[in-house]
Parts: C-alpha cells; sequence; structure tokens
C-alpha cells in the first residue's frame, strides 16, 4: 500500500513537471491577460466588442482572464465583469498624442501586470492594437511569457501617404511587435496580406480568427495552445 501511495505522489509530481517550464509557466494558457485600451461599457467600437468577446469565451472555458484598460474614472479599481477580471488603469503620465501615450501608459499596464504575475500567474499575454504593443513587448521580456497581438489595421492603411518622425514611429511599434510575437491575429484575410507585405513575418505566424465566428473563437484556443508548446524563451 505504501508503495503504491509513494508511486502516486511521484506520477503527480513528474506531470506537474511535465506542465510547466523553469521559469513556473504552465505550458497550458490557463492564466490569460488581455491588454486593450478599449473595452465595453466605456468604449464601444470595434476592438473593445471583439475583446470583450474573446474575454468571455476564454471564461466559458474554464481560463483565469484578466483584462488591462484604460478608464481614468475608475482607475484603480478592479470589477468583475461577465467573469472577467478587469483593471482600470490611467496614464500617471500627461501624454499630448496617441503616440506618447502608447509610450507611456506602459508604466501604469506593467505595474497592474505585475501585481497579477505575482499574485496569480500569467501563462499568455494578449495585445490589442499597436497601442498596446510597447507594454506587451516589455511584459514578455520581463515575465518570459510568450505574446499574442491583434493587428485591427496597420499604420500604412491608416495614412498611406504620410511619411513623417510621428509615422515612422507607429510603423516601427508595429513591426517590433509583429516579429516579437509568437503569433499575430488578424479578422480579414487582406490585412493578413498587408502584414506579410509591410513587415516580413512568417506566413504561419499571421492566423485569421474572426471571435465572433464560434470555428474561430476555438482556432484562437488551438493558438494559445501551440504558442504554449513551442515558445522558446529567447
Amino acid at each position: 500500500m505504501e508503495v503504491e501511495v509513494e508511486k502516486s505522489i511521484i506520477e503527480k509530481i513528474l506531470n506537474k513537471l511535465k506542465t510547466t517550464d523553469k521559469s513556473g509557466a504552465s505550458s497550458h494558457a490557463d492564466n490569460i491577460v488581455l491588454i486593450s485600451r478599449d473595452y465595453v461599457p466605456r468604449d464601444i467600437n470595434e476592438i473593445s466588442v471583439e475583446v470583450k468577446t474573446i474575454a468571455e469565451n476564454l471564461v466559458q472555458k474554464g481560463k483565469n482572464v484578466h483584462v488591462i484598460t484604460y478608464d481614468p474614472i475608475k482607475k484603480g479599481q478592479t470589477i468583475e465583469l461577465g467573469g472577467v477580471n478587469v483593471h482600470y488603469i490611467d496614464n500617471s503620465i500627461r501624454a499630448y498624442s496617441p503616440l506618447t501615450d502608447a509610450l507611456t501608459i506602459g508604466m501604469d499596464i506593467n505595474r497592474v501586470a505585475g501585481d497579477i504575475f505575482h499574485e496569480e500567474g500569467i501563462d499568455l499575454i494578449h495585445v490589442h492594437d499597436w497601442y498596446m504593443l510597447p507594454a506587451g513587448v516589455i511584459l514578455q521580456k520581463a515575465f518570459s511569457r510568450p505574446m499574442c497581438s491583434t493587428y485591427y489595421s496597420v499604420e500604412n492603411v491608416r495614412c498611406p501617404d504620410v511619411i513623417n518622425n510621428y509615422t515612422n514611429a507607429i510603423r516601427q511599434i508595429e513591426n517590433k511587435g509583429c516579429h516579437e510575437s509568437q503569433k499575430v491575429l488578424v479578422k480579414e484575410n487582406w490585412l493578413k496580406e498587408e502584414i506579410i507585405k509591410q513587415y516580413n513575418p512568417l506566413d504561419e505566424k499571421v492566423d485569421i480568427i474572426n471571435p465572433k465566428d464560434e470555428n474561430d473563437r476555438k482556432k484562437l484556443l488551438k493558438d494559445y495552445r501551440w504558442v504554449m508548446q513551442n515558445y522558446d524563451e529567447r
């Protein structure tokens, strides 16, 4: 009997070791942090609705989901909405443009993400739109966790005839995020083709995911699983 008990304990330990890496990350995306400037109900737009759809679907699949989002009125609060832990932040630095805001808001995002990481753990980071890419790249490096990114457009499409230091900086952010992400997600094929044309990632890195489609929501989980199993800490 004692031998059987010892074998059972050893098997549990071995199984645990198989599902974690040396830094303590699970090989499954069980604890997921979504980072988006926009989120319902403060913002009603394409990004906010799609992030909410992804977050709530992940909760239904048994995932522990945190969303970090911007709301200066609710800053510092964490509210559970539909099973999702929504953390509200402000930018503690006064920003004068979307670019400077994107580059400075990371300090507040990183503070909240750090608390989540130490209290519950983070397996995967999923950032939405170029705005959140600087913060996502930093967190990926700091926590040694994989990052997925969702692109809703690219600067070359938003401002096709504008070339200056401002637009070039955003293009560089998009390029950096594209190459640092383990998966780049888009909703339509034309955007996938545009990203490959502009930033030259591997074709298989870019996947088409429409959060409103049930099959695509399942595909997103498969992408998460693939990323966790193939993430090579750099």
